[in-house]
């Protein structure tokens, strides 16, 4: 294993210095050249931790000698996770996909002594404006700046020693291992064999996966109410391994029932027949519901509405919800088991034991393979894969009618490649059992928003694993290590709920804001006052208007940002020129409730209202796609047919001007040659092609 670290002329700049260790050897060079030299015959792996920002200075400094093989390599949601590369032996591997935190949390999590610590750089104190000025100006052999490059290199080799140590793999399995899931189903496979090979037993039919894929579902995230002062904000401790190890999971393959006999199997099950089952069913949820129970999905978009819905869940998110006033009006489709096994009973507590009695690397390296373990049996047996494109290639694709699509890396027309959605072997992805983990963590958090309204002042907020509640919860709920209780995370003495995922909260004196997918350059400026300023200009209406002239509030508009590598070289553009990025939040578009900022309280959305709204905007969309069809056709047949005189009429002055020529034909000499009855009619369709 090496580890290694670029540092670069500022974001966008070349690399200046580059610094590897091996374990024994701590080395760095001004020219990449030199670690090339040194591990490009290595048998082994070679750990960046953010790769897909290291690998593009690596390869603008490198050229030709360093030529990526793409077929060889994995992308995993469009960012390059490991490298393989033309003519050489060594591995890229980017660590964050293993680690999915800041090196400088991961040293804090696995309580790395002070002097491998992530050094922070005083760049004001050394006379710089900014910390891109610092990197852009300061010497080479600046001694903190070594030691900067130095301690990043040596605290990521160290983290992943004890992280391969802790997890129990041999080195050589443990560097096979892209990701924190996969390495946590490699070490419960390791300690759990037989709950394993239970798990992977069952082979489902591909309708029968589809239709437990249906069941599910994400976590719940909504605003209940806008703006809080003086409440609390709680967390679950280890959410994912509490549910999986608290209960049973259908075991084996399910009995499948339709029509009349889904009916009878689902009056089974509420009887207590069958320990679980999942169930497509209409459910009428009552009005009077200000937290629903049911999740509901349309058209890929996730909210908990009221009114009647008819959807697929497993048997206990239904049977809960019939506990909150819902009638069950019919069932058309049921599988239901009749053994019921605790797979997880032994992983979710060794997890548990870990948290609980012990510090530092060893506590931190089951943190992260606890909430990990969940999102493997869930996947997705179709997989992107990058295959050569070769007659042979294109041929299998055909065969078995694999979507594919063919682009060329870093746009040279000489090395073509396919991008394939093909299935991988997989008998770990089961997804009743991930559609039950899930559900169980939904009902461990409804179970909390419902005692929140009832006994705790009411829910102002939720996120997966999270609530926030005017009132102190019952004492008896809360531990700061036990599995399943709920953690005090601090009192809120302000805050402001925007949106999901988009928050701010001034908790035990400090600023906490959520904003996800926004640009690192944004974060790091984002502050409590904005969010209020946001808030102000949602409740007086000043918004900005976007294209299509809706109301829209800009957060940033036009900042540079490097696109994702692999984006970038499908597209054959230079992956160190920043391209422009533009982010905004529309308040008043379809939310997960109806919100309403000037009374500080949301409502849930009924059913019929949103299939109503779904069916509008698809509409819409519809409209736009066959109006730009339109407009295409009809750019391609006028261009061609003016194209080769041109036009040019003193009477219509504003004519498209790359239609214009000073000796072009007249523009009812031109209607009349491509059939229309008049000048008028011609110039109308020129302004319609030609204005957008």
């Amino acid at each position: 294993m090496i580890t290694a670290d670029t540092e670069t002329a500022g974001f966008y700049g070349p690399v200046r210095l580059i610094g590897w260790y091996d374990g024994t050897t701590y080395q760095v060079a001004t020219d990449v050249t030199a670690w090339w030299a040194n591990v490009k015959d290595q048998q082994d792996v070679c750990y960046f931790h953010n790769l897909d920002f290291d690998v593009r200075k690596i390869e603008a400094a490198l050229g030709d000698a360093f030529r990526i093989a793409w077929d060889q390599c994995l992308v995993i949601n469009g960012r390059l996770v490991r490298a393989r590369l033309d003519g050489a032996a060594i591995e890229l591997a980017d660590s964050y996909a293993l680690l999915p935190s800041s090196l400088d949390q991961l040293c804090q999590d696995f309580a790395l002594p002070d002097a491998l610590r992530k050094i922070h750089l005083d760049w004001a104190a050394a006379g710089y404006t900014s910390l891109d000025d610092y990197f852009l100006r300061v010497p080479v052999d600046d001694p903190d700046y070594r030691a900067y490059l130095r301690n990043d290199v040596l605290s990521l080799y160290e983290i992943l020693r004890q992280l391969r140590a802790f997890a129990g793999l041999p080195d050589a399995e443990f560097e096979r291992v892209p990701t924190a899931a996969s390495l946590a189903l490699r070490a419960f496979r390791t300690r759990w064999p037989f709950e394993y090979d239970q798990l992977c037993r069952t082979k489902l039919r591909p309708p029968l996966e589809a239709f437990f894929r249906e069941a599910l579902y994400g976590g719940r995230t909504e605003v209940f109410r806008t703006q809080i002062t003086d409440g609390h904000h709680w967390d679950v401790n280890g959410l994912y391994p509490y549910v999986m190890g608290a209960y049973g999971y259908p075991d084996g393959y399910p009995i499948e029932r339709v029509g009349v006999y889904a009916a009878d199997a689902w009056a089974d099950f509420r009887a207590g027949r069958y320990p679980h089952g999942i169930f497509t069913a209409t459910v009428e949820v009552p009005e009077s519901c200000f937290i629903p129970p049911l999740p509901y999905r349309l058209n890929g978009r996730l909210t908990f509405p009221v009114g009647r819905i008819t959807s697929t869940w497993v048997g206990e998110e239904i049977r809960r919800a019939e506990e909150a006033g819902a009638v069950v009006v019919a069932v058309t489709q049921a599988a239901v088991w009749t053994h019921s096994r605790k797979f997880f009973w032994g992983w979710a507590g060794l997890i548990a034991d870990k948290k609980a009695h012990t510090r530092g690397a060893e506590r931190a390296t089951w943190k992260l393979l606890g909430n990990a373990l969940y999102g493997k049996f869930g996947m997705d047996k179709r997989r992107e894969q990058i295959w050569r494109d070769t007659p042979d290639n294109r041929a299998k694709a055909a065969q078995h009618d694999y979507p594919c699509t063919e682009w060329y890396a870093g746009g040279d027309f000489s090395r073509p490649y396919l991008d394939v959605l093909a299935p991988v072997f997989a008998p770990y992805v089961q997804p009743q059992i991930a559609a039950y983990i899930t559900a169980y963590a939904r009902l461990t958090l409804y179970d909390m928003l419902v005692r929140a309204e009832a006994q705790y002042g009411g829910a102002w907020y939720c996120d997966t694993d999270s609530v926030v509640t005017q009132e102190v919860i019952d004492p008896a709920l809360v531990h700061p290590t036990r599995a399943g209780a709920w953690k005090h995370e601090g009192e809120v003495d302000a805050g402001l709920f925007i949106a999901p995922k988009f928050y701010a909260e001034r908790r035990n004196g400090q600023e906490v804001l959520k904003n996800k997918g926004m640009l690192s350059s944004w974060r790091q400026t984002a502050r409590y006052a904005l969010y209020e300023d946001l808030y102000r200009r949602i409740l007086e209406q000043d918004f900005d208007r976007d294209r299509h002239g809706k109301p829209i509030l800009w957060l940033y508009r036009n900042e540079p940002a490097l696109r994702p590598y692999v984006s970038a070289v499908k597209r054959g553009a230079d992956p160190n020129t920043p391209a422009s990025y533009s982010k905004a939040i529309r308040p008043l578009t379809w939310p997960k409730r109806r919100m309403d900022y000037a009374a500080g309280i949301t409502w849930p959305w009924n059913a019929s209202e949103l299939e109503t709204m779904e069916e509008e905007r698809l509409r819409t969309r519809d409209a736009i796609r066959f109006e730009r069809q339109l407009m295409r056709e009809l750019r391609r047949r006028l261009w061609q047919g003016l194209m080769p005189r041109g036009l040019h009429d003193r009477d219509y002055p504003d004519l498209p001007r790359g239609l214009r020529r000073r000796q072009g034909d007249t523009l009812d000499v031109a209607a009349s040659e491509l059939g229309y009855a008049g000048p008028d009619e011609l110039y109308r369709d020129l302004m319609r092609a030609y204005s957008r």
